[in-house]
């Protein structure tokens, strides 16, 4: 094992026991006042404790997007040691407080794109959509957005290379695919899906050609307003459907 390997493995044990001896202490110190109000506040700090030790773990602790090897952030910074690509950029509006950033897949994120696509699948605003599994989200690069700490959207999708020419794309041509970009209700509207959009556009520069995507909304008229008008996209093709009342 590699010098650095052993140090980002003692790192995270350290900052695991921390977590851990917190919590056991609040719970152990409350259990021997025999009392079931001072229980009842240490079972609370030992909760916040975890919550806390997780999210601070999260922050030291990361996974290269591109070449999947671990990172201590306190270390490195926002580069990767092992393939030196850039693996934390952000985007920042000091005056909504949001945050946009391109995340690795683990644990919070994961939950947080499935959770999003759970809520997108009960509004019903796209045919056929369904809630993503893990299989869905794997392989491609994610972007966050978030307010004040909490999740507002995401933009995810992958890199392809066009197998045939067509009259938009040559062949051999990359380009990013982007297969989801949702915003919660309660933030819309203040420009965070064209922030993800363009985040996500900024950082693709000199790795692709085009940025594509499909789109099955019901609100057609709307997302074609926002794909064309505000992000600048051209209009490829359309397929159109009418349904025949039998008599």
């Amino acid at each position: 094992m590699k010098k650095r390997d052993i140090d980002l493995y003692q790192s995270r044990s350290i900052t695991i026991a921390l977590i851990i001896s917190g919590a056991v202490v609040a719970l152990i110190g409350a259990a021997l006042l025999h009392d079931a109000k001072s229980l009842g506040i240490g079972m609370a700090v030992t909760g916040a404790c975890l919550i806390f030790g997780a999210a601070i773990f999260d922050m030291i602790f990361s996974v290269c997007p591109y070449c999947g090897e671990d990172i201590d952030l306190r270390t490195h910074g926002d580069y990767c040691p092992h393939c030196g690509k850039k693996v934390r950029e952000r985007w920042h509006s000091a005056a909504e407080d949001i945050y946009i950033e391109e995340v690795s897949l683990y644990g919070e994120v994961i939950d947080d794109l499935i959770s999003m696509s759970e809520d997108w699948e009960k509004e019903g605003s796209c045919r056929g959509y369904r809630k993503n599994e893990y299989s869905d989200l794997e392989g491609n690069r994610v972007f966050l957005a978030k307010e004040k700490g909490n999740t507002a959207g995401y933009l995810f999708g992958h890199v392809e290379e066009a197998k045939n020419s067509s009259s938009v794309v040559p062949e051999g041509t990359l380009y990013f695919e982007v297969e989801e970009i949702y915003v919660k209700p309660k933030y819309r509207s203040k420009g965070i899906g064209r922030a993800l959009f363009c985040f996500a556009e900024e950082m693709l520069k000199g790795e692709v050609d085009w940025v594509m995507l499909s789109t099955a909304t019901k609100n057609w008229k709307s997302v074609f307003h926002f794909y064309i008008d505000e992000l600048g996209m051209d209009f490829w093709n359309a397929r159109l459907f009418k349904k025949i009342e039998r008599e």
